[in-house]
């Protein structure tokens, strides 16, 4: 955990498909998810990886991706 500057578990890194040689996990992930999450925040940062939705230039970063499935599963949910 030191290691790799981790503060408690259970602590998701997700690392990209090609990580620098002298980079440390941390410093190369994609995304890290600290502690557990609701289904929804959990779903939707698998699906975000998954998709490689960090490779978009599309200034969606994970924050605002999720603020918008939370906004989308709203109105699905209101119909």
């Amino acid at each position: 955990m030191r290691k790799w500057g981790i503060l408690f578990t259970p602590t998701l890194v997700f690392l990209p498909e090609k990580v620098p040689e002298d980079a440390t996990a941390i410093n190369a992930a994609v995304a890290v998810m600290p502690g557990a999450f609701s289904k929804g925040t959990t779903l939707d940062l698998f699906t975000w990886v998954a998709e490689r939705r960090y490779e978009l230039d599309n200034g969606e970063d994970f924050q605002r991706y999720h603020a918008r499935r939370i906004q989308e599963r709203n109105n699905v949910s209101q119909k």
